[in-house]
């Protein structure tokens, strides 16, 4: 009844308010009817479609649940049609208090004009970062595809999924709330099942489910490397874009059961309690509990803005390998060719941690860039500081800032990448399958200040996908920083619509084990530059060093 009253109502508004019916679009899915609106000559747009039914209640701590037929809100008004949906529980990046609702599973859908059911569209099925405890489908800083809708006709998804405990919390008492018999990964199946939305449904928005692009920056690259991991996902995409993905997955769900035991649940009312009362009680936890336990937690998480952490101790990570959604790392995942064999793109940016780094030595002297590298890297083990200092001197650099943001980057990020890249080549060319690997010197025009202490220069992480989406409403882009943008995206919308890039300064790593050094005006591809040194780090065992998001 809510659904032909709603329309109704705006059929009703058509004739006696000024409003533009022509602007408005209505799908027919599996489960019911949507609304979209033409926001662009070019563009329609269709927002907060559920993709399953709220993970609340009895269903918190479960995998998402099945739509019932004709359960979609028409969520309209006179002034903006369709409206986003919910986001999910996260601390709020400006005062860092709880914020969003649990009864955030939707999903956006942008269109170019004029497309039906025999359009056959590719798809870009995009995955914000956030670490997996931040972000959303829909607000712009965390990346929206739109453009790819209406300046490359192609069909772009968006989506929100569980995040922080809520999506991840792994526990042995939740274990047998399952009938899984496991707990944790939920928001990665909450990935799935919008990537099953999209196969049962995004024909009739004119998109191929033959032709689905996964593609996410940050831990929505990470998330994208996990479903190319997971037997789980086979068939659901052909195509995968994984940029700045940190790629640690490092314990076991079981392992990870036992950190959370220690570190949130006696944060909370249900401290001292196992069992049925535990289960009960953390079903009947305000959402809000969630999101602080994880910013109260004194040692959550590895982070990667600096250098590693002596000794290397890690903990409570969110993602885990549980034996059911990923049964392995990515490096045996990889290695041992187990993953979906699908054509894939994989990058990262040069200094990656400037976006925040941890310690800031743009004034240090020579003495100092070389006394703080070789007395930190003598713990790990002695006279290995100098053999860091002499592959990364300082006169190699502009700055120190810059060695140091490299040293951190490579460890944390880039040569593991480089290993994944590795494997995959070898493994993916017996399948006919394509894997490219970027790296990006691109320094931004205008500096990102991410605090008051230090304003990004250099390639930092996130910047291509902030400049290729060129969709920011807090950094300001300069023509040079629009133009890596815009060059990020076409390489892109090629990969999408044929799984290869046809430019000359892009080829796929099995054949000559080049990587493209992504920068503007001219791409170039190279012999990696990295090699050595990642070879440094891997021969002193750093390579096992799998960080968290």
């Amino acid at each position: 009844m809510r659904i032909i009253y709603l329309f109704t109502l705006l059929i009703l508004s058509c004739y006696f308010v000024s409003i533009n019916c022509s602007e408005f679009h209505y799908v027919e899915t599996s489960k019911g009817k949507v609304l979209g609106k033409q926001t662009e000559s070019n563009l329609v747009e269709y927002l907060g479609i559920r993709y399953a039914q709220p993970p609340t209640g009895a269903y918190r701590f479960q995998p998402p649940q099945d739509l019932e037929t004709d359960s979609y809100p028409l969520q309209f008004d006179s002034v903006s049609g369709s409206q986003p949906g919910n986001d999910c529980p996260q601390p709020s990046q400006v005062d860092g208090k709880p914020y969003g609702d649990e009864d955030c599973l939707f999903l956006n859908v942008w269109t170019p004009a004029g497309v039906n059911n025999t359009s056959n569209l590719p798809v870009f099925f995009f995955i914000h970062g956030g670490g997996l405890f931040l972000g959303t489908g829909y607000d712009r800083r965390w990346g929206n595809p739109y453009r790819y809708a209406s300046e490359h006709n192609i069909v772009a998804v968006t989506l929100n999924y569980r995040l922080g405990l809520l999506g991840f919390l792994a526990l042995e008492a939740l274990d047998h709330a399952d009938q899984r018999g496991i707990s944790g990964n939920y928001g990665f199946l909450d990935q799935l099942k919008a990537l099953q939305w999209v196969q049962d449904n995004i024909k009739q928005f004119g998109g191929d489910p033959n032709q689905v692009t996964i593609g996410g920056q940050s831990a929505g690259g990470f998330s994208v490397l996990a479903l190319t991991s997971s037997k789980l996902s086979e068939g659901l995409f052909q195509r995968g874009i994984a940029m700045s993905a940190a790629p640690g997955l490092f314990q076991t769900q079981k392992e990870a059961s036992k950190d959370n035991l220690k570190a949130f649940v006696p944060n909370t009312a249900c401290k001292g309690m196992a069992g049925n009362d535990l289960i009960k009680c953390l079903y009947q936890l305000d959402w809000e509990d969630f999101v602080t336990g994880l910013e109260e937690c004194p040692d959550c998480g590895q982070p990667y803005w600096g250098f590693p952490k002596y000794p290397q101790v890690v903990k409570y990570p969110l993602a885990v390998v549980d034996g059911y959604f990923l049964e392995n790392s990515f490096n045996k995942t990889f290695k041992n060719d187990l993953n979906q064999k699908v054509d894939l793109i994989i990058s990262w940016l040069t200094e990656e941690i400037d976006l925040s780094p941890s310690k800031v030595i743009l004034d240090y002297s020579k003495e100092q860039y070389q006394d703080l590298v070789t007395n930190y890297f003598d713990q790990f083990k002695k006279g290995l500081g100098s053999q860091v200092y002499n592959l990364y001197p300082f006169e190699n650099y502009d700055n120190p800032q810059q060695g140091y943001d490299q040293i951190s980057s490579e460890i944390a990020i880039g040569c593991q990448l480089i290993s994944h890249v590795q494997s995959l080549a070898k493994n993916l060319e017996k399948h006919n399958k394509n894997v490219y690997m970027y790296i990006s010197p691109q320094r931004p025009q205008y500096h990102y200040c991410s605090n008051q202490n230090y304003c990004a220069r250099y390639a930092y992480h996130g910047f291509d996908q902030i400049s290729s989406f060129n969709d920011s409403i807090s950094i300001q882009l300069g023509d040079s920083d629009l133009q890596f943008g815009n060059n990020i995206r076409w390489f892109f919308a090629d990969f999408i619509r044929n799984g290869y890039i046809s430019d000359p300064a892009w080829m796929p790593y099995q054949y000559i084990q080049n990587i493209t050094w992504l920068q503007y005006p001219e791409p170039e591809l190279i012999p990696n530059p990295k090699i050595d040194k990642c070879n440094f780090w891997s021969q002193n065992g750093f390579d096992q060093w799998e960080y968290q998001l």
